[in-house]
Order: C-alpha cells, then sequence, then structure tokens
C-alpha cells in the first residue's frame, strides 16, 4: 500500500552528513502523512507514524551517508528492487564543521583540540571528494540533488520539486506544503517565520576558522567541484 505512495520504487536519500537530510524528511512526512514509511539506515530502523504496522516491504524512503561509498548498489541487499535516488550535499566545510559540532555534542569523541580538528577536517574531506565522485559525476536520469543553500532559501520552491520527482506528477497541493514548511519548529527563521528563510550558521564563527587555510581549500574544489554542483562559495577575491 505505502510503496505506491512513491512512483517507481522507494527513494534512496543519499545525504552527505548535516546536508538538510533531516529538515526535508520531516516536510516529506508532514506533507505525505502516515503513509511516508522512512527507513534510517545507519540505525536499522523503520520510522513512521506507527512503525508497528510497517515491515521493509512498505519503506518508500530509505536515508543513507553511504559511510562505505557503494553508490547506487548502497543497501540493494534489503531493498533488492527498483529505486530512485534523491542525493543531498553542502559545502564541505559547512557540513564537515556542523559534523564535527555534532559528533562532539553527541560524544563520538573525547577530545577537542585544533590537531583532533585537523584531523577530523582532513578524513571527511577526503569523504566528502568520493562522496562527490560517487554519486554526483554523470547523475543518472533516475537521480535528483538537492544543495543545502537552495534548500534552505526556497523551501517552497525545492521542496515542490522533490514532491514532483518522488510521484513523477506535476501535482503539488502548494496549501499543504505551506504547512508543512510552516509546521518545523527546530527550524530558525531569519527575522522571523514570515521571512520563510531559514537562518544558517557562518562558517567564521566557527572556533577553529582559519581564513587562508578554509579559503586554499575551497579554491582547490571550486572549478571542479563546487560549482558543477550549484554550491555557493564562501569566499570571494576581495577578501570579504
Amino acid at each position: 500500500m505505502t510503496r505506491a505512495l512513491i512512483a517507481e520504487g522507494p527513494i534512496v536519500n543519499a545525504s552527505f552528513p548535516r546536508s538538510g537530510h533531516r529538515f526535508l524528511r520531516e516536510i516529506l512526512a508532514r506533507y505525505f502523512g502516515p503513509e511516508f514509511v522512512f527507513y534510517e539506515s545507519h540505525q536499522q530502523s523503520i520510522l513512521s507514524a506507527d512503525p508497528a504496522k510497517h515491515s521493509l516491504a512498505d519503506v518508500n524512503f530509505i536515508k543513507t551517508h553511504d559511510f562505505d561509498l557503494e553508490g547506487h548498489h548502497v543497501l540493494s541487499d534489503r531493498f533488492p528492487c527498483r529505486r530512485r535516488f534523491l542525493v543531498q550535499i553542502r559545502h564541505p566545510l559547512e557540513s564537515i564543521a556542523s559534523y564535527y559540532e555534532f559528533s562532539l555534542r553527541h560524544g563520538a569523541r573525547s577530545r577537542d583540540n585544533r590537531l583532533v580538528w585537523a584531523i577530523f577536517l582532513r578524513r571527511k574531506l577526503q569523504y566528502w571528494v568520493a562522496f562527490y565522485e560517487i554519486w554526483l559525476r554523470g547523475m543518472a536520469r533516475d537521480q535528483m540533488l538537492v544543495e543545502y543553500n537552495s534548500l534552505c532559501e526556497r523551501p517552497m520552491e525545492i521542496a515542490a520539486a522533490v514532491i514532483r520527482f518522488l510521484t513523477l506528477t506535476d501535482d503539488v497541493d502548494e496549501s499543504r506544503l505551506d504547512a508543512a514548511i510552516s509546521h518545523q519548529g527546530f527550524r530558525q527563521y531569519v527575522g522571523g517565520p514570515a521571512s520563510r528563510e531559514a537562518s544558517r550558521r557562518d562558517i567564521r564563527d566557527f572556533r577553529y576558522f582559519r581564513r587562508r587555510h578554509f579559503e586554499n581549500i575551497e579554491h582547490r574544489l571550486a572549478d571542479d567541484f563546487l560549482k558543477p554542483a550549484g554550491i555557493p562559495l564562501l569566499f570571494d577575491v576581495s577578501g570579504d
């Protein structure tokens, strides 16, 4: 029954950590209601309005960070059916800084200093580049990309496009979608809810921010990775 909600099999949501998965997923869950059945791959659990009523056969939205870099083969053993792919990505410096702070808050690491951060940054940059290479080079017809800043700045437009991709129709209930977006209690808005633009932390506020180092990283990635994916640059040549 629930599979019919999503056209042509379940959607695999391949999201680099801290790239807006939860925000988008909760919008979709509120828009579609109890028929939206979500599978959390790293916890191997089903989440829905009533998880006890559902099995893997009901799942229509699957989250993965693809830590093993399997690409389109990810979770094919659990879901051996036709799948389509929704990919979420964010500027690597923003997502990795947020990922580092998330890991500290949730006890994934016991030490916090500049050296620990430097090692974390190096390793996660390698992961980000590999994730990009696997998921964004030569994107398939059955795949959609959602860039984090676009989702935050234009949630109505981007979420509507995602719904059309999921259902393979042009039918989007705009009033229902507007209510789903407005209901996101964990969101913070710039200038209040009426602005409809989510606030985002400035990377310059990160405690291990080093402008020249971060600029160099961005410069190395800009032409081959960031610009082709529509990821806005954080720095410009004027030094602002």
